[in-house]
């Protein structure tokens, strides 16, 4: 299952990364990307927030039964799409 910059748009992320965990199946896998800037601001109106590593972090700690795949990514990779980056993790379902 992926969700591919979503969060940042809704009200209240938390809740909604919570639903999306309840739809992976055992040994399944949620690919997520969101919006990364290092200050966490909206920087256009369609947005609510950006992401910060804190935040990022924080996420993954409301994945229980989940392992994360790697390391979280929200590196510079050079591509700025108004002023952010984007930052990706994966989480697998414990069997």
């Amino acid at each position: 299952m992926s969700c591919a910059s979503v969060l940042e748009h809704v009200e209240n992320d938390e809740r909604f990364f919570q639903k999306l965990l309840r739809h992976v199946r055992p040994g399944g896998v949620l690919v997520l990307t969101v919006d990364f800037h290092p200050s966490g601001a909206a920087l256009s109106a369609e947005h609510r927030r950006t992401y910060t590593a804190a935040a990022l972090k924080q996420l993954v700690q409301l994945a229980e039964g989940f392992t994360p795949l790697g390391e979280l990514d929200y590196r510079d990779h050079g591509a700025h799409v108004n002023g952010y980056n984007f930052a990706s993790l994966a989480l697998q379902r414990n069997q």
